[in-house]
């Protein structure tokens, strides 16, 4: 999963909630695992995982806030920099 959230730029953990919009409605889901670039997820509508490409039509839900999938370029920049 390390290499996803390296590679993609997503906040991705395992047992993460997120919002899958790519079928015209709104389906939450929960991250089980990760392989292979891909996201297993179980939707809670589902009883086992599928597949997601990680910056495909998904929202992670945080406790904050939703999280964005890809800040700008600049902005991660300036992440990596401040102590």
């Amino acid at each position: 999963m390390a290499w996803v959230r390296k590679n993609y730029g997503v906040p991705a953990q395992r047992g993460m909630r997120v919002e899958y919009t790519g079928d015209g409605k709104v389906e939450t889901g929960t991250i089980r695992s990760a392989s292979g670039g891909r996201l297993n997820i179980q939707l809670d509508t589902a009883k086992h995982t599928c597949q997601f490409h990680p910056t495909w039509e998904l929202r992670y839900l945080t406790t904050n806030t939703l999280a964005t999938v890809k800040p700008p370029r600049d902005l991660r920049t300036r992440l990596r920099e401040d102590p």
